[in-house]
């Protein structure tokens, strides 16, 4: 066996499967820029906003239009009744709730990917410390690397359609942005001679994942006083795997609204001697008329109104 320590998450700081795919994302905010024209500029409304436009839509938004439409599909819609069918046609849960008002466009997005293996691997009953697994042997088709800044073994497992698939057990708990800066950050890949083959478990991943973060992103209008802006985000992710190949599914929709900003206007301050006077209806004259000083600016008490 080959002698190498792997790091792991130990139990205490488990969080729980997560899954992220940000394709979907980018694909909904294609279709809204569509709707606004005029190369929109979008800006952040937090900091995970910021984030994603520095680390993912900066780079990635040229993915959409790279991606064949039979594997990255999306829509808009007035309509949201048409963008729920959609999600439902394609298999999803997630849904929209009604758009708040006829300004409102309705964005959806799917990603599905299915691979197979370029060499088909065995079923195999997988002991684990966590206990036993449905899992995989692979002898064939599948490389171990190292990477320069990490301390486990990752695997590449090659696919006939010419994509490849990485694993590496996990140091730490990490999701959304912050797992795909880890596995940006990994190093210079090179091959491992310590290990031949692979085992792994097989997966059967469906859950809707908390993408509330964008809402609120937005877009200057043509209009100063107004915005575009992400008032509804959802999505839901599928990942399965076996000794066959993986199917990556992910679907995320949004609401694209135009909103008015209430710019708040400052009071009209008498903070200075002032002139006063008061009219009567059906008298041409004013009843009565003041220049008033500091000398008089006192508090009356009650008023015998």
């Amino acid at each position: 066996m080959p002698n190498q320590t792997i790091q792991f998450v130990p139990p205490n700081m488990r969080i729980g499967t997560k899954s992220a795919s940000m394709l979907p994302l980018l694909g909904c905010l294609a279709r809204f820029e569509e709707v606004v024209g005029e190369n929109p500029v979008w800006r952040a409304a937090n900091d995970m906003q910021t984030r994603f436009l520095a680390e993912v839509f900066a780079t990635g938004r040229a993915d959409v239009d790279a991606m064949p439409e039979h594997q990255l599909r999306s829509i808009a819609s007035k309509s949201v009744e048409v963008i729920n069918a959609f999600l439902a046609e394609q298999g999803f849960d997630i849904r929209l709730e009604e758009f708040q008002d006829e300004n409102s466009v309705g964005l959806a997005s799917v990603l599905r990917v299915p691979v197979k293996w370029k060499d088909p691997g065995r079923k195999i009953p997988l002991g684990t410390p966590e206990g036993n697994f449905p899992g995989v042997s692979m002898k064939r088709g599948v490389l171990v690397l190292n990477g320069s800044n990490y301390p486990n073994p990752i695997l590449q497992l090659a696919t006939e359609s010419g994509e490849s698939v990485f694993m590496t057990i996990a140091t730490e708990p990490l999701e959304g942005l912050d797992l795909l800066a880890r596995i940006r950050a990994l190093g210079e890949l090179t091959t491992n001679y310590d290990f031949k083959g692979a085992e792994f478990p097989m997966i059967d991943l469906n859950q809707q994942v908390e993408i509330s973060w964008m809402e609120g992103l937005w877009i200057p209008a043509e209009n100063p006083l107004q915005q575009w802006f992400i008032r509804q985000a959802v999505q839901q992710n599928k990942f399965r795997m076996n000794h066959l190949g993986a199917i990556t599914e992910s679907a995320a929709a949004m609401e694209g609204a135009l909103r008015s900003i209430s710019i708040p206007k400052p009071p009209c301050r008498i903070d200075r001697p002032f002139f006063l006077w008061k009219t009567k209806p059906g008298i041409t004259q004013p009843i009565f008329t003041a220049y008033l000083e500091p000398d008089c600016w006192k508090d009356p008490g009650d008023l015998p109104l």
